[in-house]
């Protein structure tokens, strides 16, 4: 799934289903969410925290939040990738495809 700020709304509602189901071992998801930064633009940051700490340990499940402007490097997750400016979906897809996905506390610059 790929969404930029609020944007992320639609998903939740999947994110939800799946959390209310119990069965974040059975569904992995990827989400790519980009925001201007972490702190203040962070939508839903409990929420989706707890959700991918949860799912990232059972299926191995991923937030890959990009933010273009601020991002407090001291926050860490478990599930939760962060990267620095811009962000290119299409390069990160192409980790996928070449299966060598990111490490979890790994944060990335973009130019």
């Amino acid at each position: 799934m790929v969404a930029v700020g609020s944007g992320v709304t639609p998903f939740l509602a999947l994110l939800e289903r799946i959390s209310n189901l119990n069965c974040h071992d059975r569904v992995r998801v990827h989400l790519f969410y980009g925001v201007m930064n972490d702190q203040e633009c962070f939508f839903y940051h409990e929420f989706m925290k707890n959700f991918f700490e949860k799912a990232h340990k059972a299926i191995g499940s991923t937030l890959h939040l990009a933010c273009s402007r601020g991002l407090n490097e001291e926050e860490q997750f478990p599930g939760i990738i962060k990267y620095k400016g811009r962000y290119n979906v299409a390069v990160e897809s192409a980790f996928y495809a070449n299966k060598e996905p990111r490490k979890e506390g790994q944060i990335l610059g973009f130019d």
